[in-house]
């Protein structure tokens, strides 16, 4: 589901919201694929 909302969601206009500051933490971890965090479930 993260993921998903991660693709929707631009990262300019994520940048710009200080509300999904944590929100685009999670998408940039799951967009690298060599991050160790990345082999976590996320659900």
């Amino acid at each position: 589901m993260l993921k998903n909302l991660c693709k929707n969601i631009p990262s300019c206009l994520v940048l710009s919201q200080q509300y999904f500051k944590d929100l685009i933490i999670i998408c940039y971890i799951n967009r690298q694929p060599h991050n160790h965090l990345n082999s976590n479930p996320l659900g």
